[in-house]
């Protein structure tokens, strides 16, 4: 509908780079697992595990 005019040529057209969004996701998910099995020593001795358990961390 109609020709083409001056406003359909200086646009600028935004285009949305999704070439690095699997790594994204990826190294998102590792990072919120380490903070979730990483915490400080104060919280960790609250609840100590069984010996049974073999946790790794307890002495």
């Amino acid at each position: 509908m109609g020709a083409m005019g001056l406003l359909d040529t200086d646009r600028e057209i935004r285009r949305i780079d999704r070439s690095n969004f699997e790594a994204c996701k990826i190294g998102a998910a590792f990072a919120m697992s380490e903070r979730f099995f990483s915490p400080p020593e104060a919280i960790k001795s609250q609840h100590p595990p069984g010996k049974a358990l073999n946790a790794g961390w307890e002495s």
